[in-house]
């Protein structure tokens, strides 16, 4: 009976942006008497299609999608970071695209596409580098796992430096500019309810901590 009387939110996310902002918005919703929270892992293509039919409020991704039902809110772009094994030739370095392509490449997620994975190969084709991709894999612990074996690098997102792993060392990229956005999306024109009005409030101020440096 108490659980009926709650208002159902529904969020979609991409695994590699929950190692920062996002569990904070989680938490904090949760703890709100009158909401039922549900948390959906779908690619941004897979968010836009939950969003257009209902099944989730909010989603998280890192693709920029042109549909006229959604909206989509850039709010910070991330850095990408490379994966390395302990003890590979590039520990302790600020390696250029140039070094990484020496070495065999890992890519998450190995489907649906386009992802993540489409994105780190485009940046290596822009600045006409070709890479081995070694291998792929459909989740970022996965991926990870594959690294720390040795058998590849991998770039991830800056948030991704939480998990910390035997075996696993990161390094800064010495392009600064090569970042990844973390994306809001949103039905497009949808008055707000006051569930939404809150959510929007929390992740405004999570977000502003994060562009002001007070990332936790």
């Amino acid at each position: 009976m108490a659980r009926s009387k709650r208002a159902l939110f529904s969020i979609g996310f991409v695994p590699s942006v929950f190692y920062g902002q996002l569990p904070m918005l989680v938490r904090d919703l949760r703890q709100m008497d009158n909401v039922e929270l549900s948390l959906a892992e779908l690619t941004t293509v897979q968010q836009v299609q939950a969003l257009k039919a209902g099944r989730i409020d909010m989603g998280f991704g890192r693709l920029r999608i042109d549909d006229p039902d959604v909206e989509q809110e850039i709010l910070f772009d991330e850095p990408l970071i490379a994966a390395l094994s302990s003890g590979h030739p590039l520990e302790g370095t600020t390696p250029t695209c140039e070094e990484l392509a020496r070495y065999p490449l890992i890519l998450f997620p190995a489907k649906p596409r386009p992802s993540l994975a489409d994105m780190v190969l485009g940046i290596f084709r822009r600045q006409g580098l070709k890479v081995e991709v070694v291998q792929e894999a459909n989740e970022v612990q996965t991926a990870l796992s594959l690294v720390a074996s040795g058998i590849g690098i991998t770039l991830v997102p800056e948030q991704v430096k939480r998990v910390q792993r035997d075996g696993i060392t990161y390094v800064a990229l010495a392009d600064k500019t090569i970042t990844s956005p973390v994306i809001c999306s949103r039905r497009r024109g949808e008055k707000s309810s006051p569930l939404m009005l809150e959510a929007n409030t929390i992740l405004n101020v999570l977000v502003e901590n994060r562009r002001t440096g007070r990332y936790p």
